[in-house]
């Protein structure tokens, strides 16, 4: 169906932590595969189709569709692909999609959150070793 580029839909849907295999890459990919199913059934997209012949030169889109709709109205199918797409596109539940990404996305989040927070502690040392090595005095005004 729909290829995304260079990964951006698990991103988007998994964050931009750092995830070390092979337990956030099996979730990571486990995700891409739920995200993939939901965004390409599901999701209606609208796109591009012309621009208005005006000075504002606006892009003109046509009606919002589902790649799986786009496909299956495109007739480069055959009749079996057909079929096996429209008993995928019954056997799933938008829902219990929707439920899976959540639970993927908290559990990413608490493999990553101790990884985070020892990160954060060592930029505050860090800054503050800077500070300290800097010898900068803040003086406060009493108005």
């Amino acid at each position: 169906m729909v290829d995304s580029k260079s990964n951006h839909a698990v991103r988007d849907y998994g964050f931009h932590y750092r995830y070390d295999p092979p337990d956030e890459g099996d979730i990571l990919a486990a995700l891409g595969k739920v995200v993939s199913l939901k965004l390409n059934l599901f999701n209606a997209i609208k796109k591009p189709i012309d621009w208005t012949s005006d000075a504002t030169g606006k892009r003109i889109y046509d009606i919002p569709t589902t790649p799986y709709q786009r496909l299956k109205d495109s007739g480069s199918l055959s009749q079996l692909q057909l079929d096996e797409l429209e008993s995928l596109y019954r056997s799933i539940n938008p829902a219990q999609l929707t439920r899976q990404i959540l639970t993927s996305q908290d559990r990413l989040v608490s493999l990553a959150k101790d990884k985070i927070l020892v990160m954060a502690a060592e930029i505050e040392a860090k800054q503050q070793e800077r500070l300290v090595g800097q010898n900068i005095e803040i003086k406060i005004k009493a108005s």
